[in-house]
């Protein structure tokens, strides 16, 4: 009675959360006979089967000791962690756990057996654990990856992970993964709030920079959803780039090639021009990966808003913002259009693979992506690469590569591969590792690059073929956004000037040996405290550079935080360090932001009807305001209706800081400018020796990494060759369809096709393909060789013995021809003439080993047309 009375009790604290839940608890059947078990000291305990016919208790001894498990207890935990319990068992440690926890500390417990739930939920009084605010109950993948979300979204910087090993001994391969899973997690969780600490004013401020160019471009979520069933390929930056990447020339109608930053600079070289860029990084380090680069007008540039700013300035094509966190999202905007939403990453190998599968892309081939120190280093050419020589030895680890050889990686790879590998488990798509060295990847099929591009890539897709992504999605009126927007950035900067100036006074000062604050101190904080709740966007931005600060933001409510810092001063003195030491960044940032954006605006209401001064002086601001784009199209307006010196040269020196090839202008320019000016001469110096120098560092490239053997049609048929050698027919077929499909019916591919089918026994279906591929050409020796080949195994000898003899006349230097047409005369019994065919192919082939032993066997052999020999 006493249990049911707890089982009922228990699920009624369950239903306030997880009703669904409580109901299927209460539903589930009991425990076997004798898995549930009491001590004599009246504990309940459990018996859980393990491989090999054993079993073992969840608890030892007669009173669980509970104690000697908590050497990292979430007692000693604040509330910037999280507890993850990988097994529930009977809830006497998650009862433990919670009563030691924070109000606003998240439990997370996995359990997926409802058994064993509704056992602990009759015997154990979970009251301390059910009561928790914060408690997560995980029955599947998607729930666990959920609540990780919420988790990096709540700013969590360190998780508590108790993994029981019974449960581990009894399904170890369903519990390993579901650990290594979990740590993954907690690597991507607690990784992106240290992001927010360290990074935390760089990307704020970035964000804010880059308002005038998320206003004049768009949002990446216009792509989602666009190109499904198009296969796409994923340029990583590794060693193994300089070994395949020359495969891909050629492919950019027939796939859509993603590149990340790190290998665009390598990808352009080889002659490769892809459709998206990735980008992540919001250091000013990142902005060597463009510098030099001639990036084509129509590559799009996809990338968060809290990039390097000058990568956006320079940059020359259409860009795609995306948003990752809140406060990205504090800036959207209708104007701006749909940015969408891709999952935050500390890779751009990772962005790359979460914006082909919001797009659709099935397949999805990863090239370049070794996550590790494939020969001796970490990155192809063109890129900073470090070997693990010049690592602690702690950090190398040694794994297996795709090749079964061993290889030296770190565990911040292997920590990116586990990501990999959970979306391949978690998506539907065809997963690709064609990077040909490197770890090797769960979930992805190992291929070479150049049979994956053939078995996929066959047929040009329209939807590549023509980029409806580089036209704007309608035509915006920004008007009216611009004017929101500057008036939302002047009360932030109001409100963060009023802060700063308040924070100022509240520092702690020291007396004896306790912290004191002084009048003015307590004056400034009350009346921060009063206007905190319409103080809350601004809070919010200043937020952003400060983990502990997000986190209050977050979970606390602006009255409540006010009195967070009435009752806690080293919660005060905290917030003020922030806002003294963080504001002033933010306020330059919130400046220039406001000059671009009022320019932007300026241009928008007086664009049309301007004179040409006019437009050529708006046009130099822009410029000199790090809005090149809108500088280069003013420029362009000016110089349709008149061609003038300045403009033309300021035209100019845009393309050249964009890095574009400028030496196109120069016609034209001479056209409607009889004398060069100096100053143009200089921006077309300039522009030479910069083109020069990227002509030699693509002649180094291609000649130290580009076979002079990688004819595309070659490729192909070996390609074939080796995989209907290897008894792989179906890929073959798959090779040779590709074949046909670009290079057309052609009769050297009929005759590989017509090979497949004899070496298959299939001569019926193997003669029409034949007399196809003797059709088309006459004269191919191959063609008329196995076309007598297919008419000497189906009976037709007249036929093969024609066939045969017009191949050795056109290519009397194949002495399979001569073989064939002597065993075709072999089997029609003439023997005399099968002998004098091998006698005239001996005399050209002395050395042939094979034709002796024929010549031998048919001479042995008796026959009415064949007179005796002299020996």
């Amino acid at each position: 009675m006493e249990d049911t009375n707890r089982l009922e009790q228990n699920l009624h604290l369950l239903a306030r959360s997880r009703p669904q839940l409580a109901e299927e608890i209460l539903g589930a059947p009991d425990l076997p006979e004798g898995m549930l078990f009491w001590t004599d000291s009246g504990y309940p305990n459990l018996r859980i089967s393990i491989p090999g016919g054993k079993t073992k208790t969840l608890y030892l001894g007669e009173v669980p000791d509970f104690e000697s498990q908590l050497k990292d207890t979430p007692s000693q935990k604040g509330e910037d962690t999280a507890t993850v319990m990988l097994g529930f068992g009977l809830g006497f440690l998650a009862n433990m756990f919670a009563r030691r926890m924070d109000p606003n500390h998240p439990f997370i417990i996995l359990e997926f057996d409802l058994r064993i739930l509704k056992a602990a939920f009759r015997h154990t009084d979970l009251s301390p654990l059910l009561n928790h605010p914060k408690i997560y109950w995980i029955r599947n993948n998607e729930e666990l990856e959920e609540t990780f979300d919420k988790l990096q979204n709540d700013v969590v910087v360190r998780v508590h992970a108790a993994f029981r090993s019974v449960y581990m001994e009894s399904q170890p391969a369903l519990y390993q993964s579901l650990r290594q899973k979990i740590q993954n997690l907690i690597y991507h969780v607690t990784g992106s709030a240290k992001f927010v600490e360290l990074r935390g004013l760089l990307t704020t401020a970035n964000s804010i920079r880059n308002l005038p160019h998320r206003i004049t471009n768009q949002g990446a979520g216009r792509l989602f959803g666009q190109f499904k069933g198009i296969p796409a390929v994923l340029i990583g930056g590794g060693p193994s780039l300089e070994h395949n990447l020359f495969h891909l020339r050629g492919y950019e109608d027939r796939v859509l090639i993603i590149c990340s930053d790190s290998a665009l600079r390598l990808t352009l070289a080889m002659g490769i021009t892809p459709h998206f860029v990735t980008c992540i990084d919001p250091l000013e380090l990142n902005l060597k990966k463009f510098e030099g680069v001639p990036v084509p007008p129509h590559v799009s540039l996809v990338c968060p808003p809290v990039v390097n700013c000058d990568i956006l300035n320079q940059f020359p094509g259409p860009i795609f913002f995306h948003l990752r966190s809140r406060q990205d999202v504090l800036w959207s905007s209708p104007a701006i259009g749909d940015e969408g939403y891709l999952k935050p990453v500390t890779t751009v190998a990772l962005l790359s693979l979460h914006l082909a599968l919001s797009m659709g892309c099935d397949p999805i081939v990863l090239m370049g992506q070794d996550l590790a120190f494939s020969e001796d280093k970490t990155h192809a050419a063109g890129q900073d690469t470090w070997s693990y020589k010049s690592l602690p030895e702690e950090t190398i680890v040694a794994v297996r590569d795709v090749w079964g050889r061993e290889v030296k990686t770190v565990t911040q790879f292997l920590g990116f591969a586990q990501v990999f590998e959970l979306e391949a488990s978690t998506n539907r798509r065809r997963f690709i590792n064609a990077s040909e060295s490197g770890i090797s990847l769960k979930g992805y099929q190992p291929m070479r690059l150049k049979d994956a591009l053939n078995s996929f890539c066959i047929r040009p897709e329209k939807r590549i073929q023509e980029p409806w992504w580089l036209e704007p999605a309608r035509a915006l009126d920004r008007s009216n956004a611009l004017a929101s927007m500057i008036e939302s950035l002047e009360r932030h900067n109001r409100t963060l000037k009023r802060l700063m100036q308040l924070c100022s006074k509240i520092k702690p000062s020291k007396v004896g040996s306790r912290f004191s604050i002084s009048p003015k101190a307590v004056q400034s904080l009350d009346h921060i405290c009063q206007n905190l709740p319409g103080w809350a966007p601004s809070l919010f931005l200043l937020a952003g550079t400060s983990a502990t600060l997000l986190r209050w933001t977050i979970r606390t409510p602006p009255a409540e935080m006010a009195r967070l810092f009435r009752r806690d001063m080293d919660a005060a003195f905290t917030f003020s360090e922030v806002a003294r030491n963080k504001g002033p960044e933010l306020l330059r940032a919130l400046d220039e932001a406001l000059q671009r954006l009022r320019l932007l605006a300026a241009a928008e209401t007086g664009w049309e009807g301007e004179s040409r001064e006019h437009l050529h002086k708006l046009a130099h601001m822009m410029w000199k305001q790090k809005l090149p784009a809108v500088a280069q199209s003013l420029f362009q307006q000016v110089t349709t209706s008149e061609a003038h010196e300045d403009t033309i040269s300021s035209r100019l020196e845009i393309l050249l800081q964009m890095n574009q090839q400028v030496l196109v202008l120069r016609e034209d320019w001479l056209e409607k400018n009889r004398s060069t000016s100096r100053k143009a001469a200089q921006i077309l110096e300039r522009a030479h020796l910069q083109q020069e120098a990227w002509n030699r560092y693509v002649r180094i490239v291609r000649e130290k990494y580009v076979p002079r053997e990688a004819d595309p049609r070659q490729i192909l048929s070996q390609g074939a060759l080796f995989y209907f050698r290897a008894g792989n027919v179906k890929h073959a077929d798959a090779l040779l369809s590709a074949y046909v499909s670009r290079y057309g019916e052609t009769g050297a591919a009929l005759c590989l096709k017509g090979e497949f089918l004899l070496g298959s026994a299939k001569w019926d279906q193997a003669l029409p393909t034949l007399r196809r591929a003797a059709e088309l050409e006459p004269n191919n020796p191959k063609a008329l060789k196995l076309l007598g080949r297919a008419c000497l195994e189906t009976g037709s000898m007249d036929k093969a013995e024609s066939c045969l003899l017009k191949a050795i006349e056109a290519d009397p230097d194949d002495v399979q021809t001569h073989e064939t047409l002597a065993e075709l005369y072999f089997r029609s019994q003439r023997v005399k003439d099968a002998l004098a065919t091998l006698e005239r192919a001996l005399e050209r082939f002395p050395s042939s080993f094979f034709l002796r032993e024929k010549l031998d066997m048919v001479r042995g052999v008796r026959s009415p047309d064949l007179e005796p020999t002299s020996s």
